[in-house]
């Protein structure tokens, strides 16, 4: 079984227990996995009791996204990296708007009525972001100025004239720019705690002092050659900031192995493995 894209990676998942128990055996195939190796949890634990072994066969790469762990980081990720598509953007819209689903009913209501697409709308504002070269903090700095003009001369300037214009007609509607600053307050309120958001936003010289460095899916899934490299995501929360950004990195490194197969004859070997305590197994394509 697959999810429908044809993942070239092999799914484990930890068995039968309730939500938050790891078996042994799990334990065992996290520190034994071969290759790149993505590890999805809602507790800490997966990562204290395999870091010490997986650091032994190549880098660790920790996202404690909730301070499970007391919250120390050494590397951020940067969701706008790889966006220099509108399917790209549409990609992180849509995990952004599936981890804030509950407080956008009432947003879709008024959609269905003929106003807008929350998927367009945001996937507009994030596609802006990414050609600013900017970061989630822009969300909110035209939340707070209430004016999109900035994202709509940033999508004109990378000529992404269409979308420029879909946002324009939004806001020149004072009616449909409330709705549009609606769910831009909504999704980048779930961003608001800054010590969730130093993990999607340049350290401004923190690297230099802490050696905070910047992860890359594509070297994650490709770049090192005979190593093993690992990468925890820690987050408990199925709905808000956190679980918007674990599932928007997991989508990434999904997307780039997808990619990375594509150019190695349809598989990886050694296969990219990745773990989620909620998934069943799976080994696609006979990747192992």
């Amino acid at each position: 079984m697959t999810d429908g894209r044809g993942v070239p990676a092999e799914w484990l998942v930890g068995g039968e227990p309730p939500p938050g128990i790891v078996l042994a055996s799990d334990i065992r195939e996290v520190a034994s996995a071969p290759g790149a190796l993505l590890v999805v949890s809602g507790i800490s634990e997966p990562w204290v009791r395999t870091a010490s072994i997986r650091s032994t066969v190549g880098p660790v790469f920790a996202f404690d996204l909730q301070g499970a762990n007391g919250g120390s980081q050494t590397c951020w990720w940067n969701p706008f990296r790889r966006i220099t598509s509108v399917a790209a953007a549409a990609g992180l819209a849509r995990s952004f708007l599936e981890a804030h689903r509950s407080a956008l009913q009432s947003w879709r209501l008024h959609a269905r009525q003929g106003f807008a697409d929350p998927l367009v709308v945001m996937r507009n504002l994030l596609l802006a972001v990414a050609c600013a070269g900017g970061s989630l903090v822009d969300l909110s700095d035209w939340r707070d100025a209430r004016d999109l003009e900035d994202a709509v001369i940033h999508l004109e300037h990378a000529q992404f004239y269409a979308q420029a214009a879909s946002l324009k007609s939004l806001f020149d509607n004072p009616a449909r720019l409330d709705l549009v600053l609606e769910i831009l307050s909504i999704v980048s309120t779930g961003f608001a705690d800054a010590l969730l958001v130093r993990w999607v936003t340049p350290p401004d010289g923190r690297e230099k002092v802490h050696g905070i460095t910047e992860f890359s899916p594509w070297e994650f899934v490709a770049g090192f050659d005979g190593r093993c490299p690992t990468v925890y995501v820690m987050n408990a929360a199925t709905e808000g900031g956190a679980a918007a950004i674990a599932a928007a990195l997991v989508d990434e490194v999904v997307n780039v192995t997808v990619q990375a197969a594509a150019l190695s004859a349809g598989r990886l070997d050694p296969p990219v493995t990745i773990w989620n305590e909620h998934w069943i197994s799976q080994d696609s394509h006979g990747a192992r």
